[in-house]
């Protein structure tokens, strides 16, 4: 198995709201409208495609990045951006459920955060009330530290920074 990122195609918006859909328990909703803006807010917009031997691409998740200076209305990157001069905010990644623990994630993180050292650090949030403890372990064992926390109780995020050379 192959896989790899490619920019968003509007013919994978059908696909990239599908998998959203799957997993919005987690995630904020996306619309179609919404996904437009987002699109225009993120410095990248990438969809994961898996390429078999003999077989058209299958596109199994995204991943959406945005950078410092966007108009983003999210609370949490707008905490990062007062924070930080130069980052990169790691606003959501989605993969279909019938890749987890293929190293996709790793996949997707390797070039994010490859991306993300010419601007110092990626941040991201990860939920703690409810506890997302796979994500939680996840995230400490790339390096990422947790500098706040946001929200309250059933809604707690810790927000968390991995500073890159």
């Amino acid at each position: 198995m192959s896989a790899r990122l490619r920019p968003l195609r509007d013919a994978d918006v059908d696909r990239v709201l599908a998998l959203n859909e799957e997993h919005v328990a987690v995630l904020s909703p996306l619309d179609r409208a919404r996904l437009t803006q987002l699109r225009g807010w993120a410095q990248r917009f990438d969809v994961v495609v898996l390429e078999e031997p003999d077989e058209d691409e299958q596109v199994v998740g995204f991943v959406v990045v945005v950078g410092p200076g966007s108009a983003y209305d999210s609370a949490k990157y707008r905490w990062f951006d007062a924070a930080y001069d130069e980052f990169l905010y790691l606003d959501r990644i989605v993969l279909d459920a019938r890749v987890h623990r293929r190293g996709l994630g790793t996949i997707v993180y390797d070039e994010v955060e490859g991306d993300a050292v010419s601007h110092g650090r990626l941040c991201l949030e990860v939920d703690t009330d409810p506890p997302n403890a796979a994500s939680l372990a996840f995230h400490a064992s790339r390096g990422f530290t947790e500098v706040a926390r946001l929200g309250g109780p059933g809604t707690e995020v810790s927000l968390q920074v991995k500073q890159l050379a």
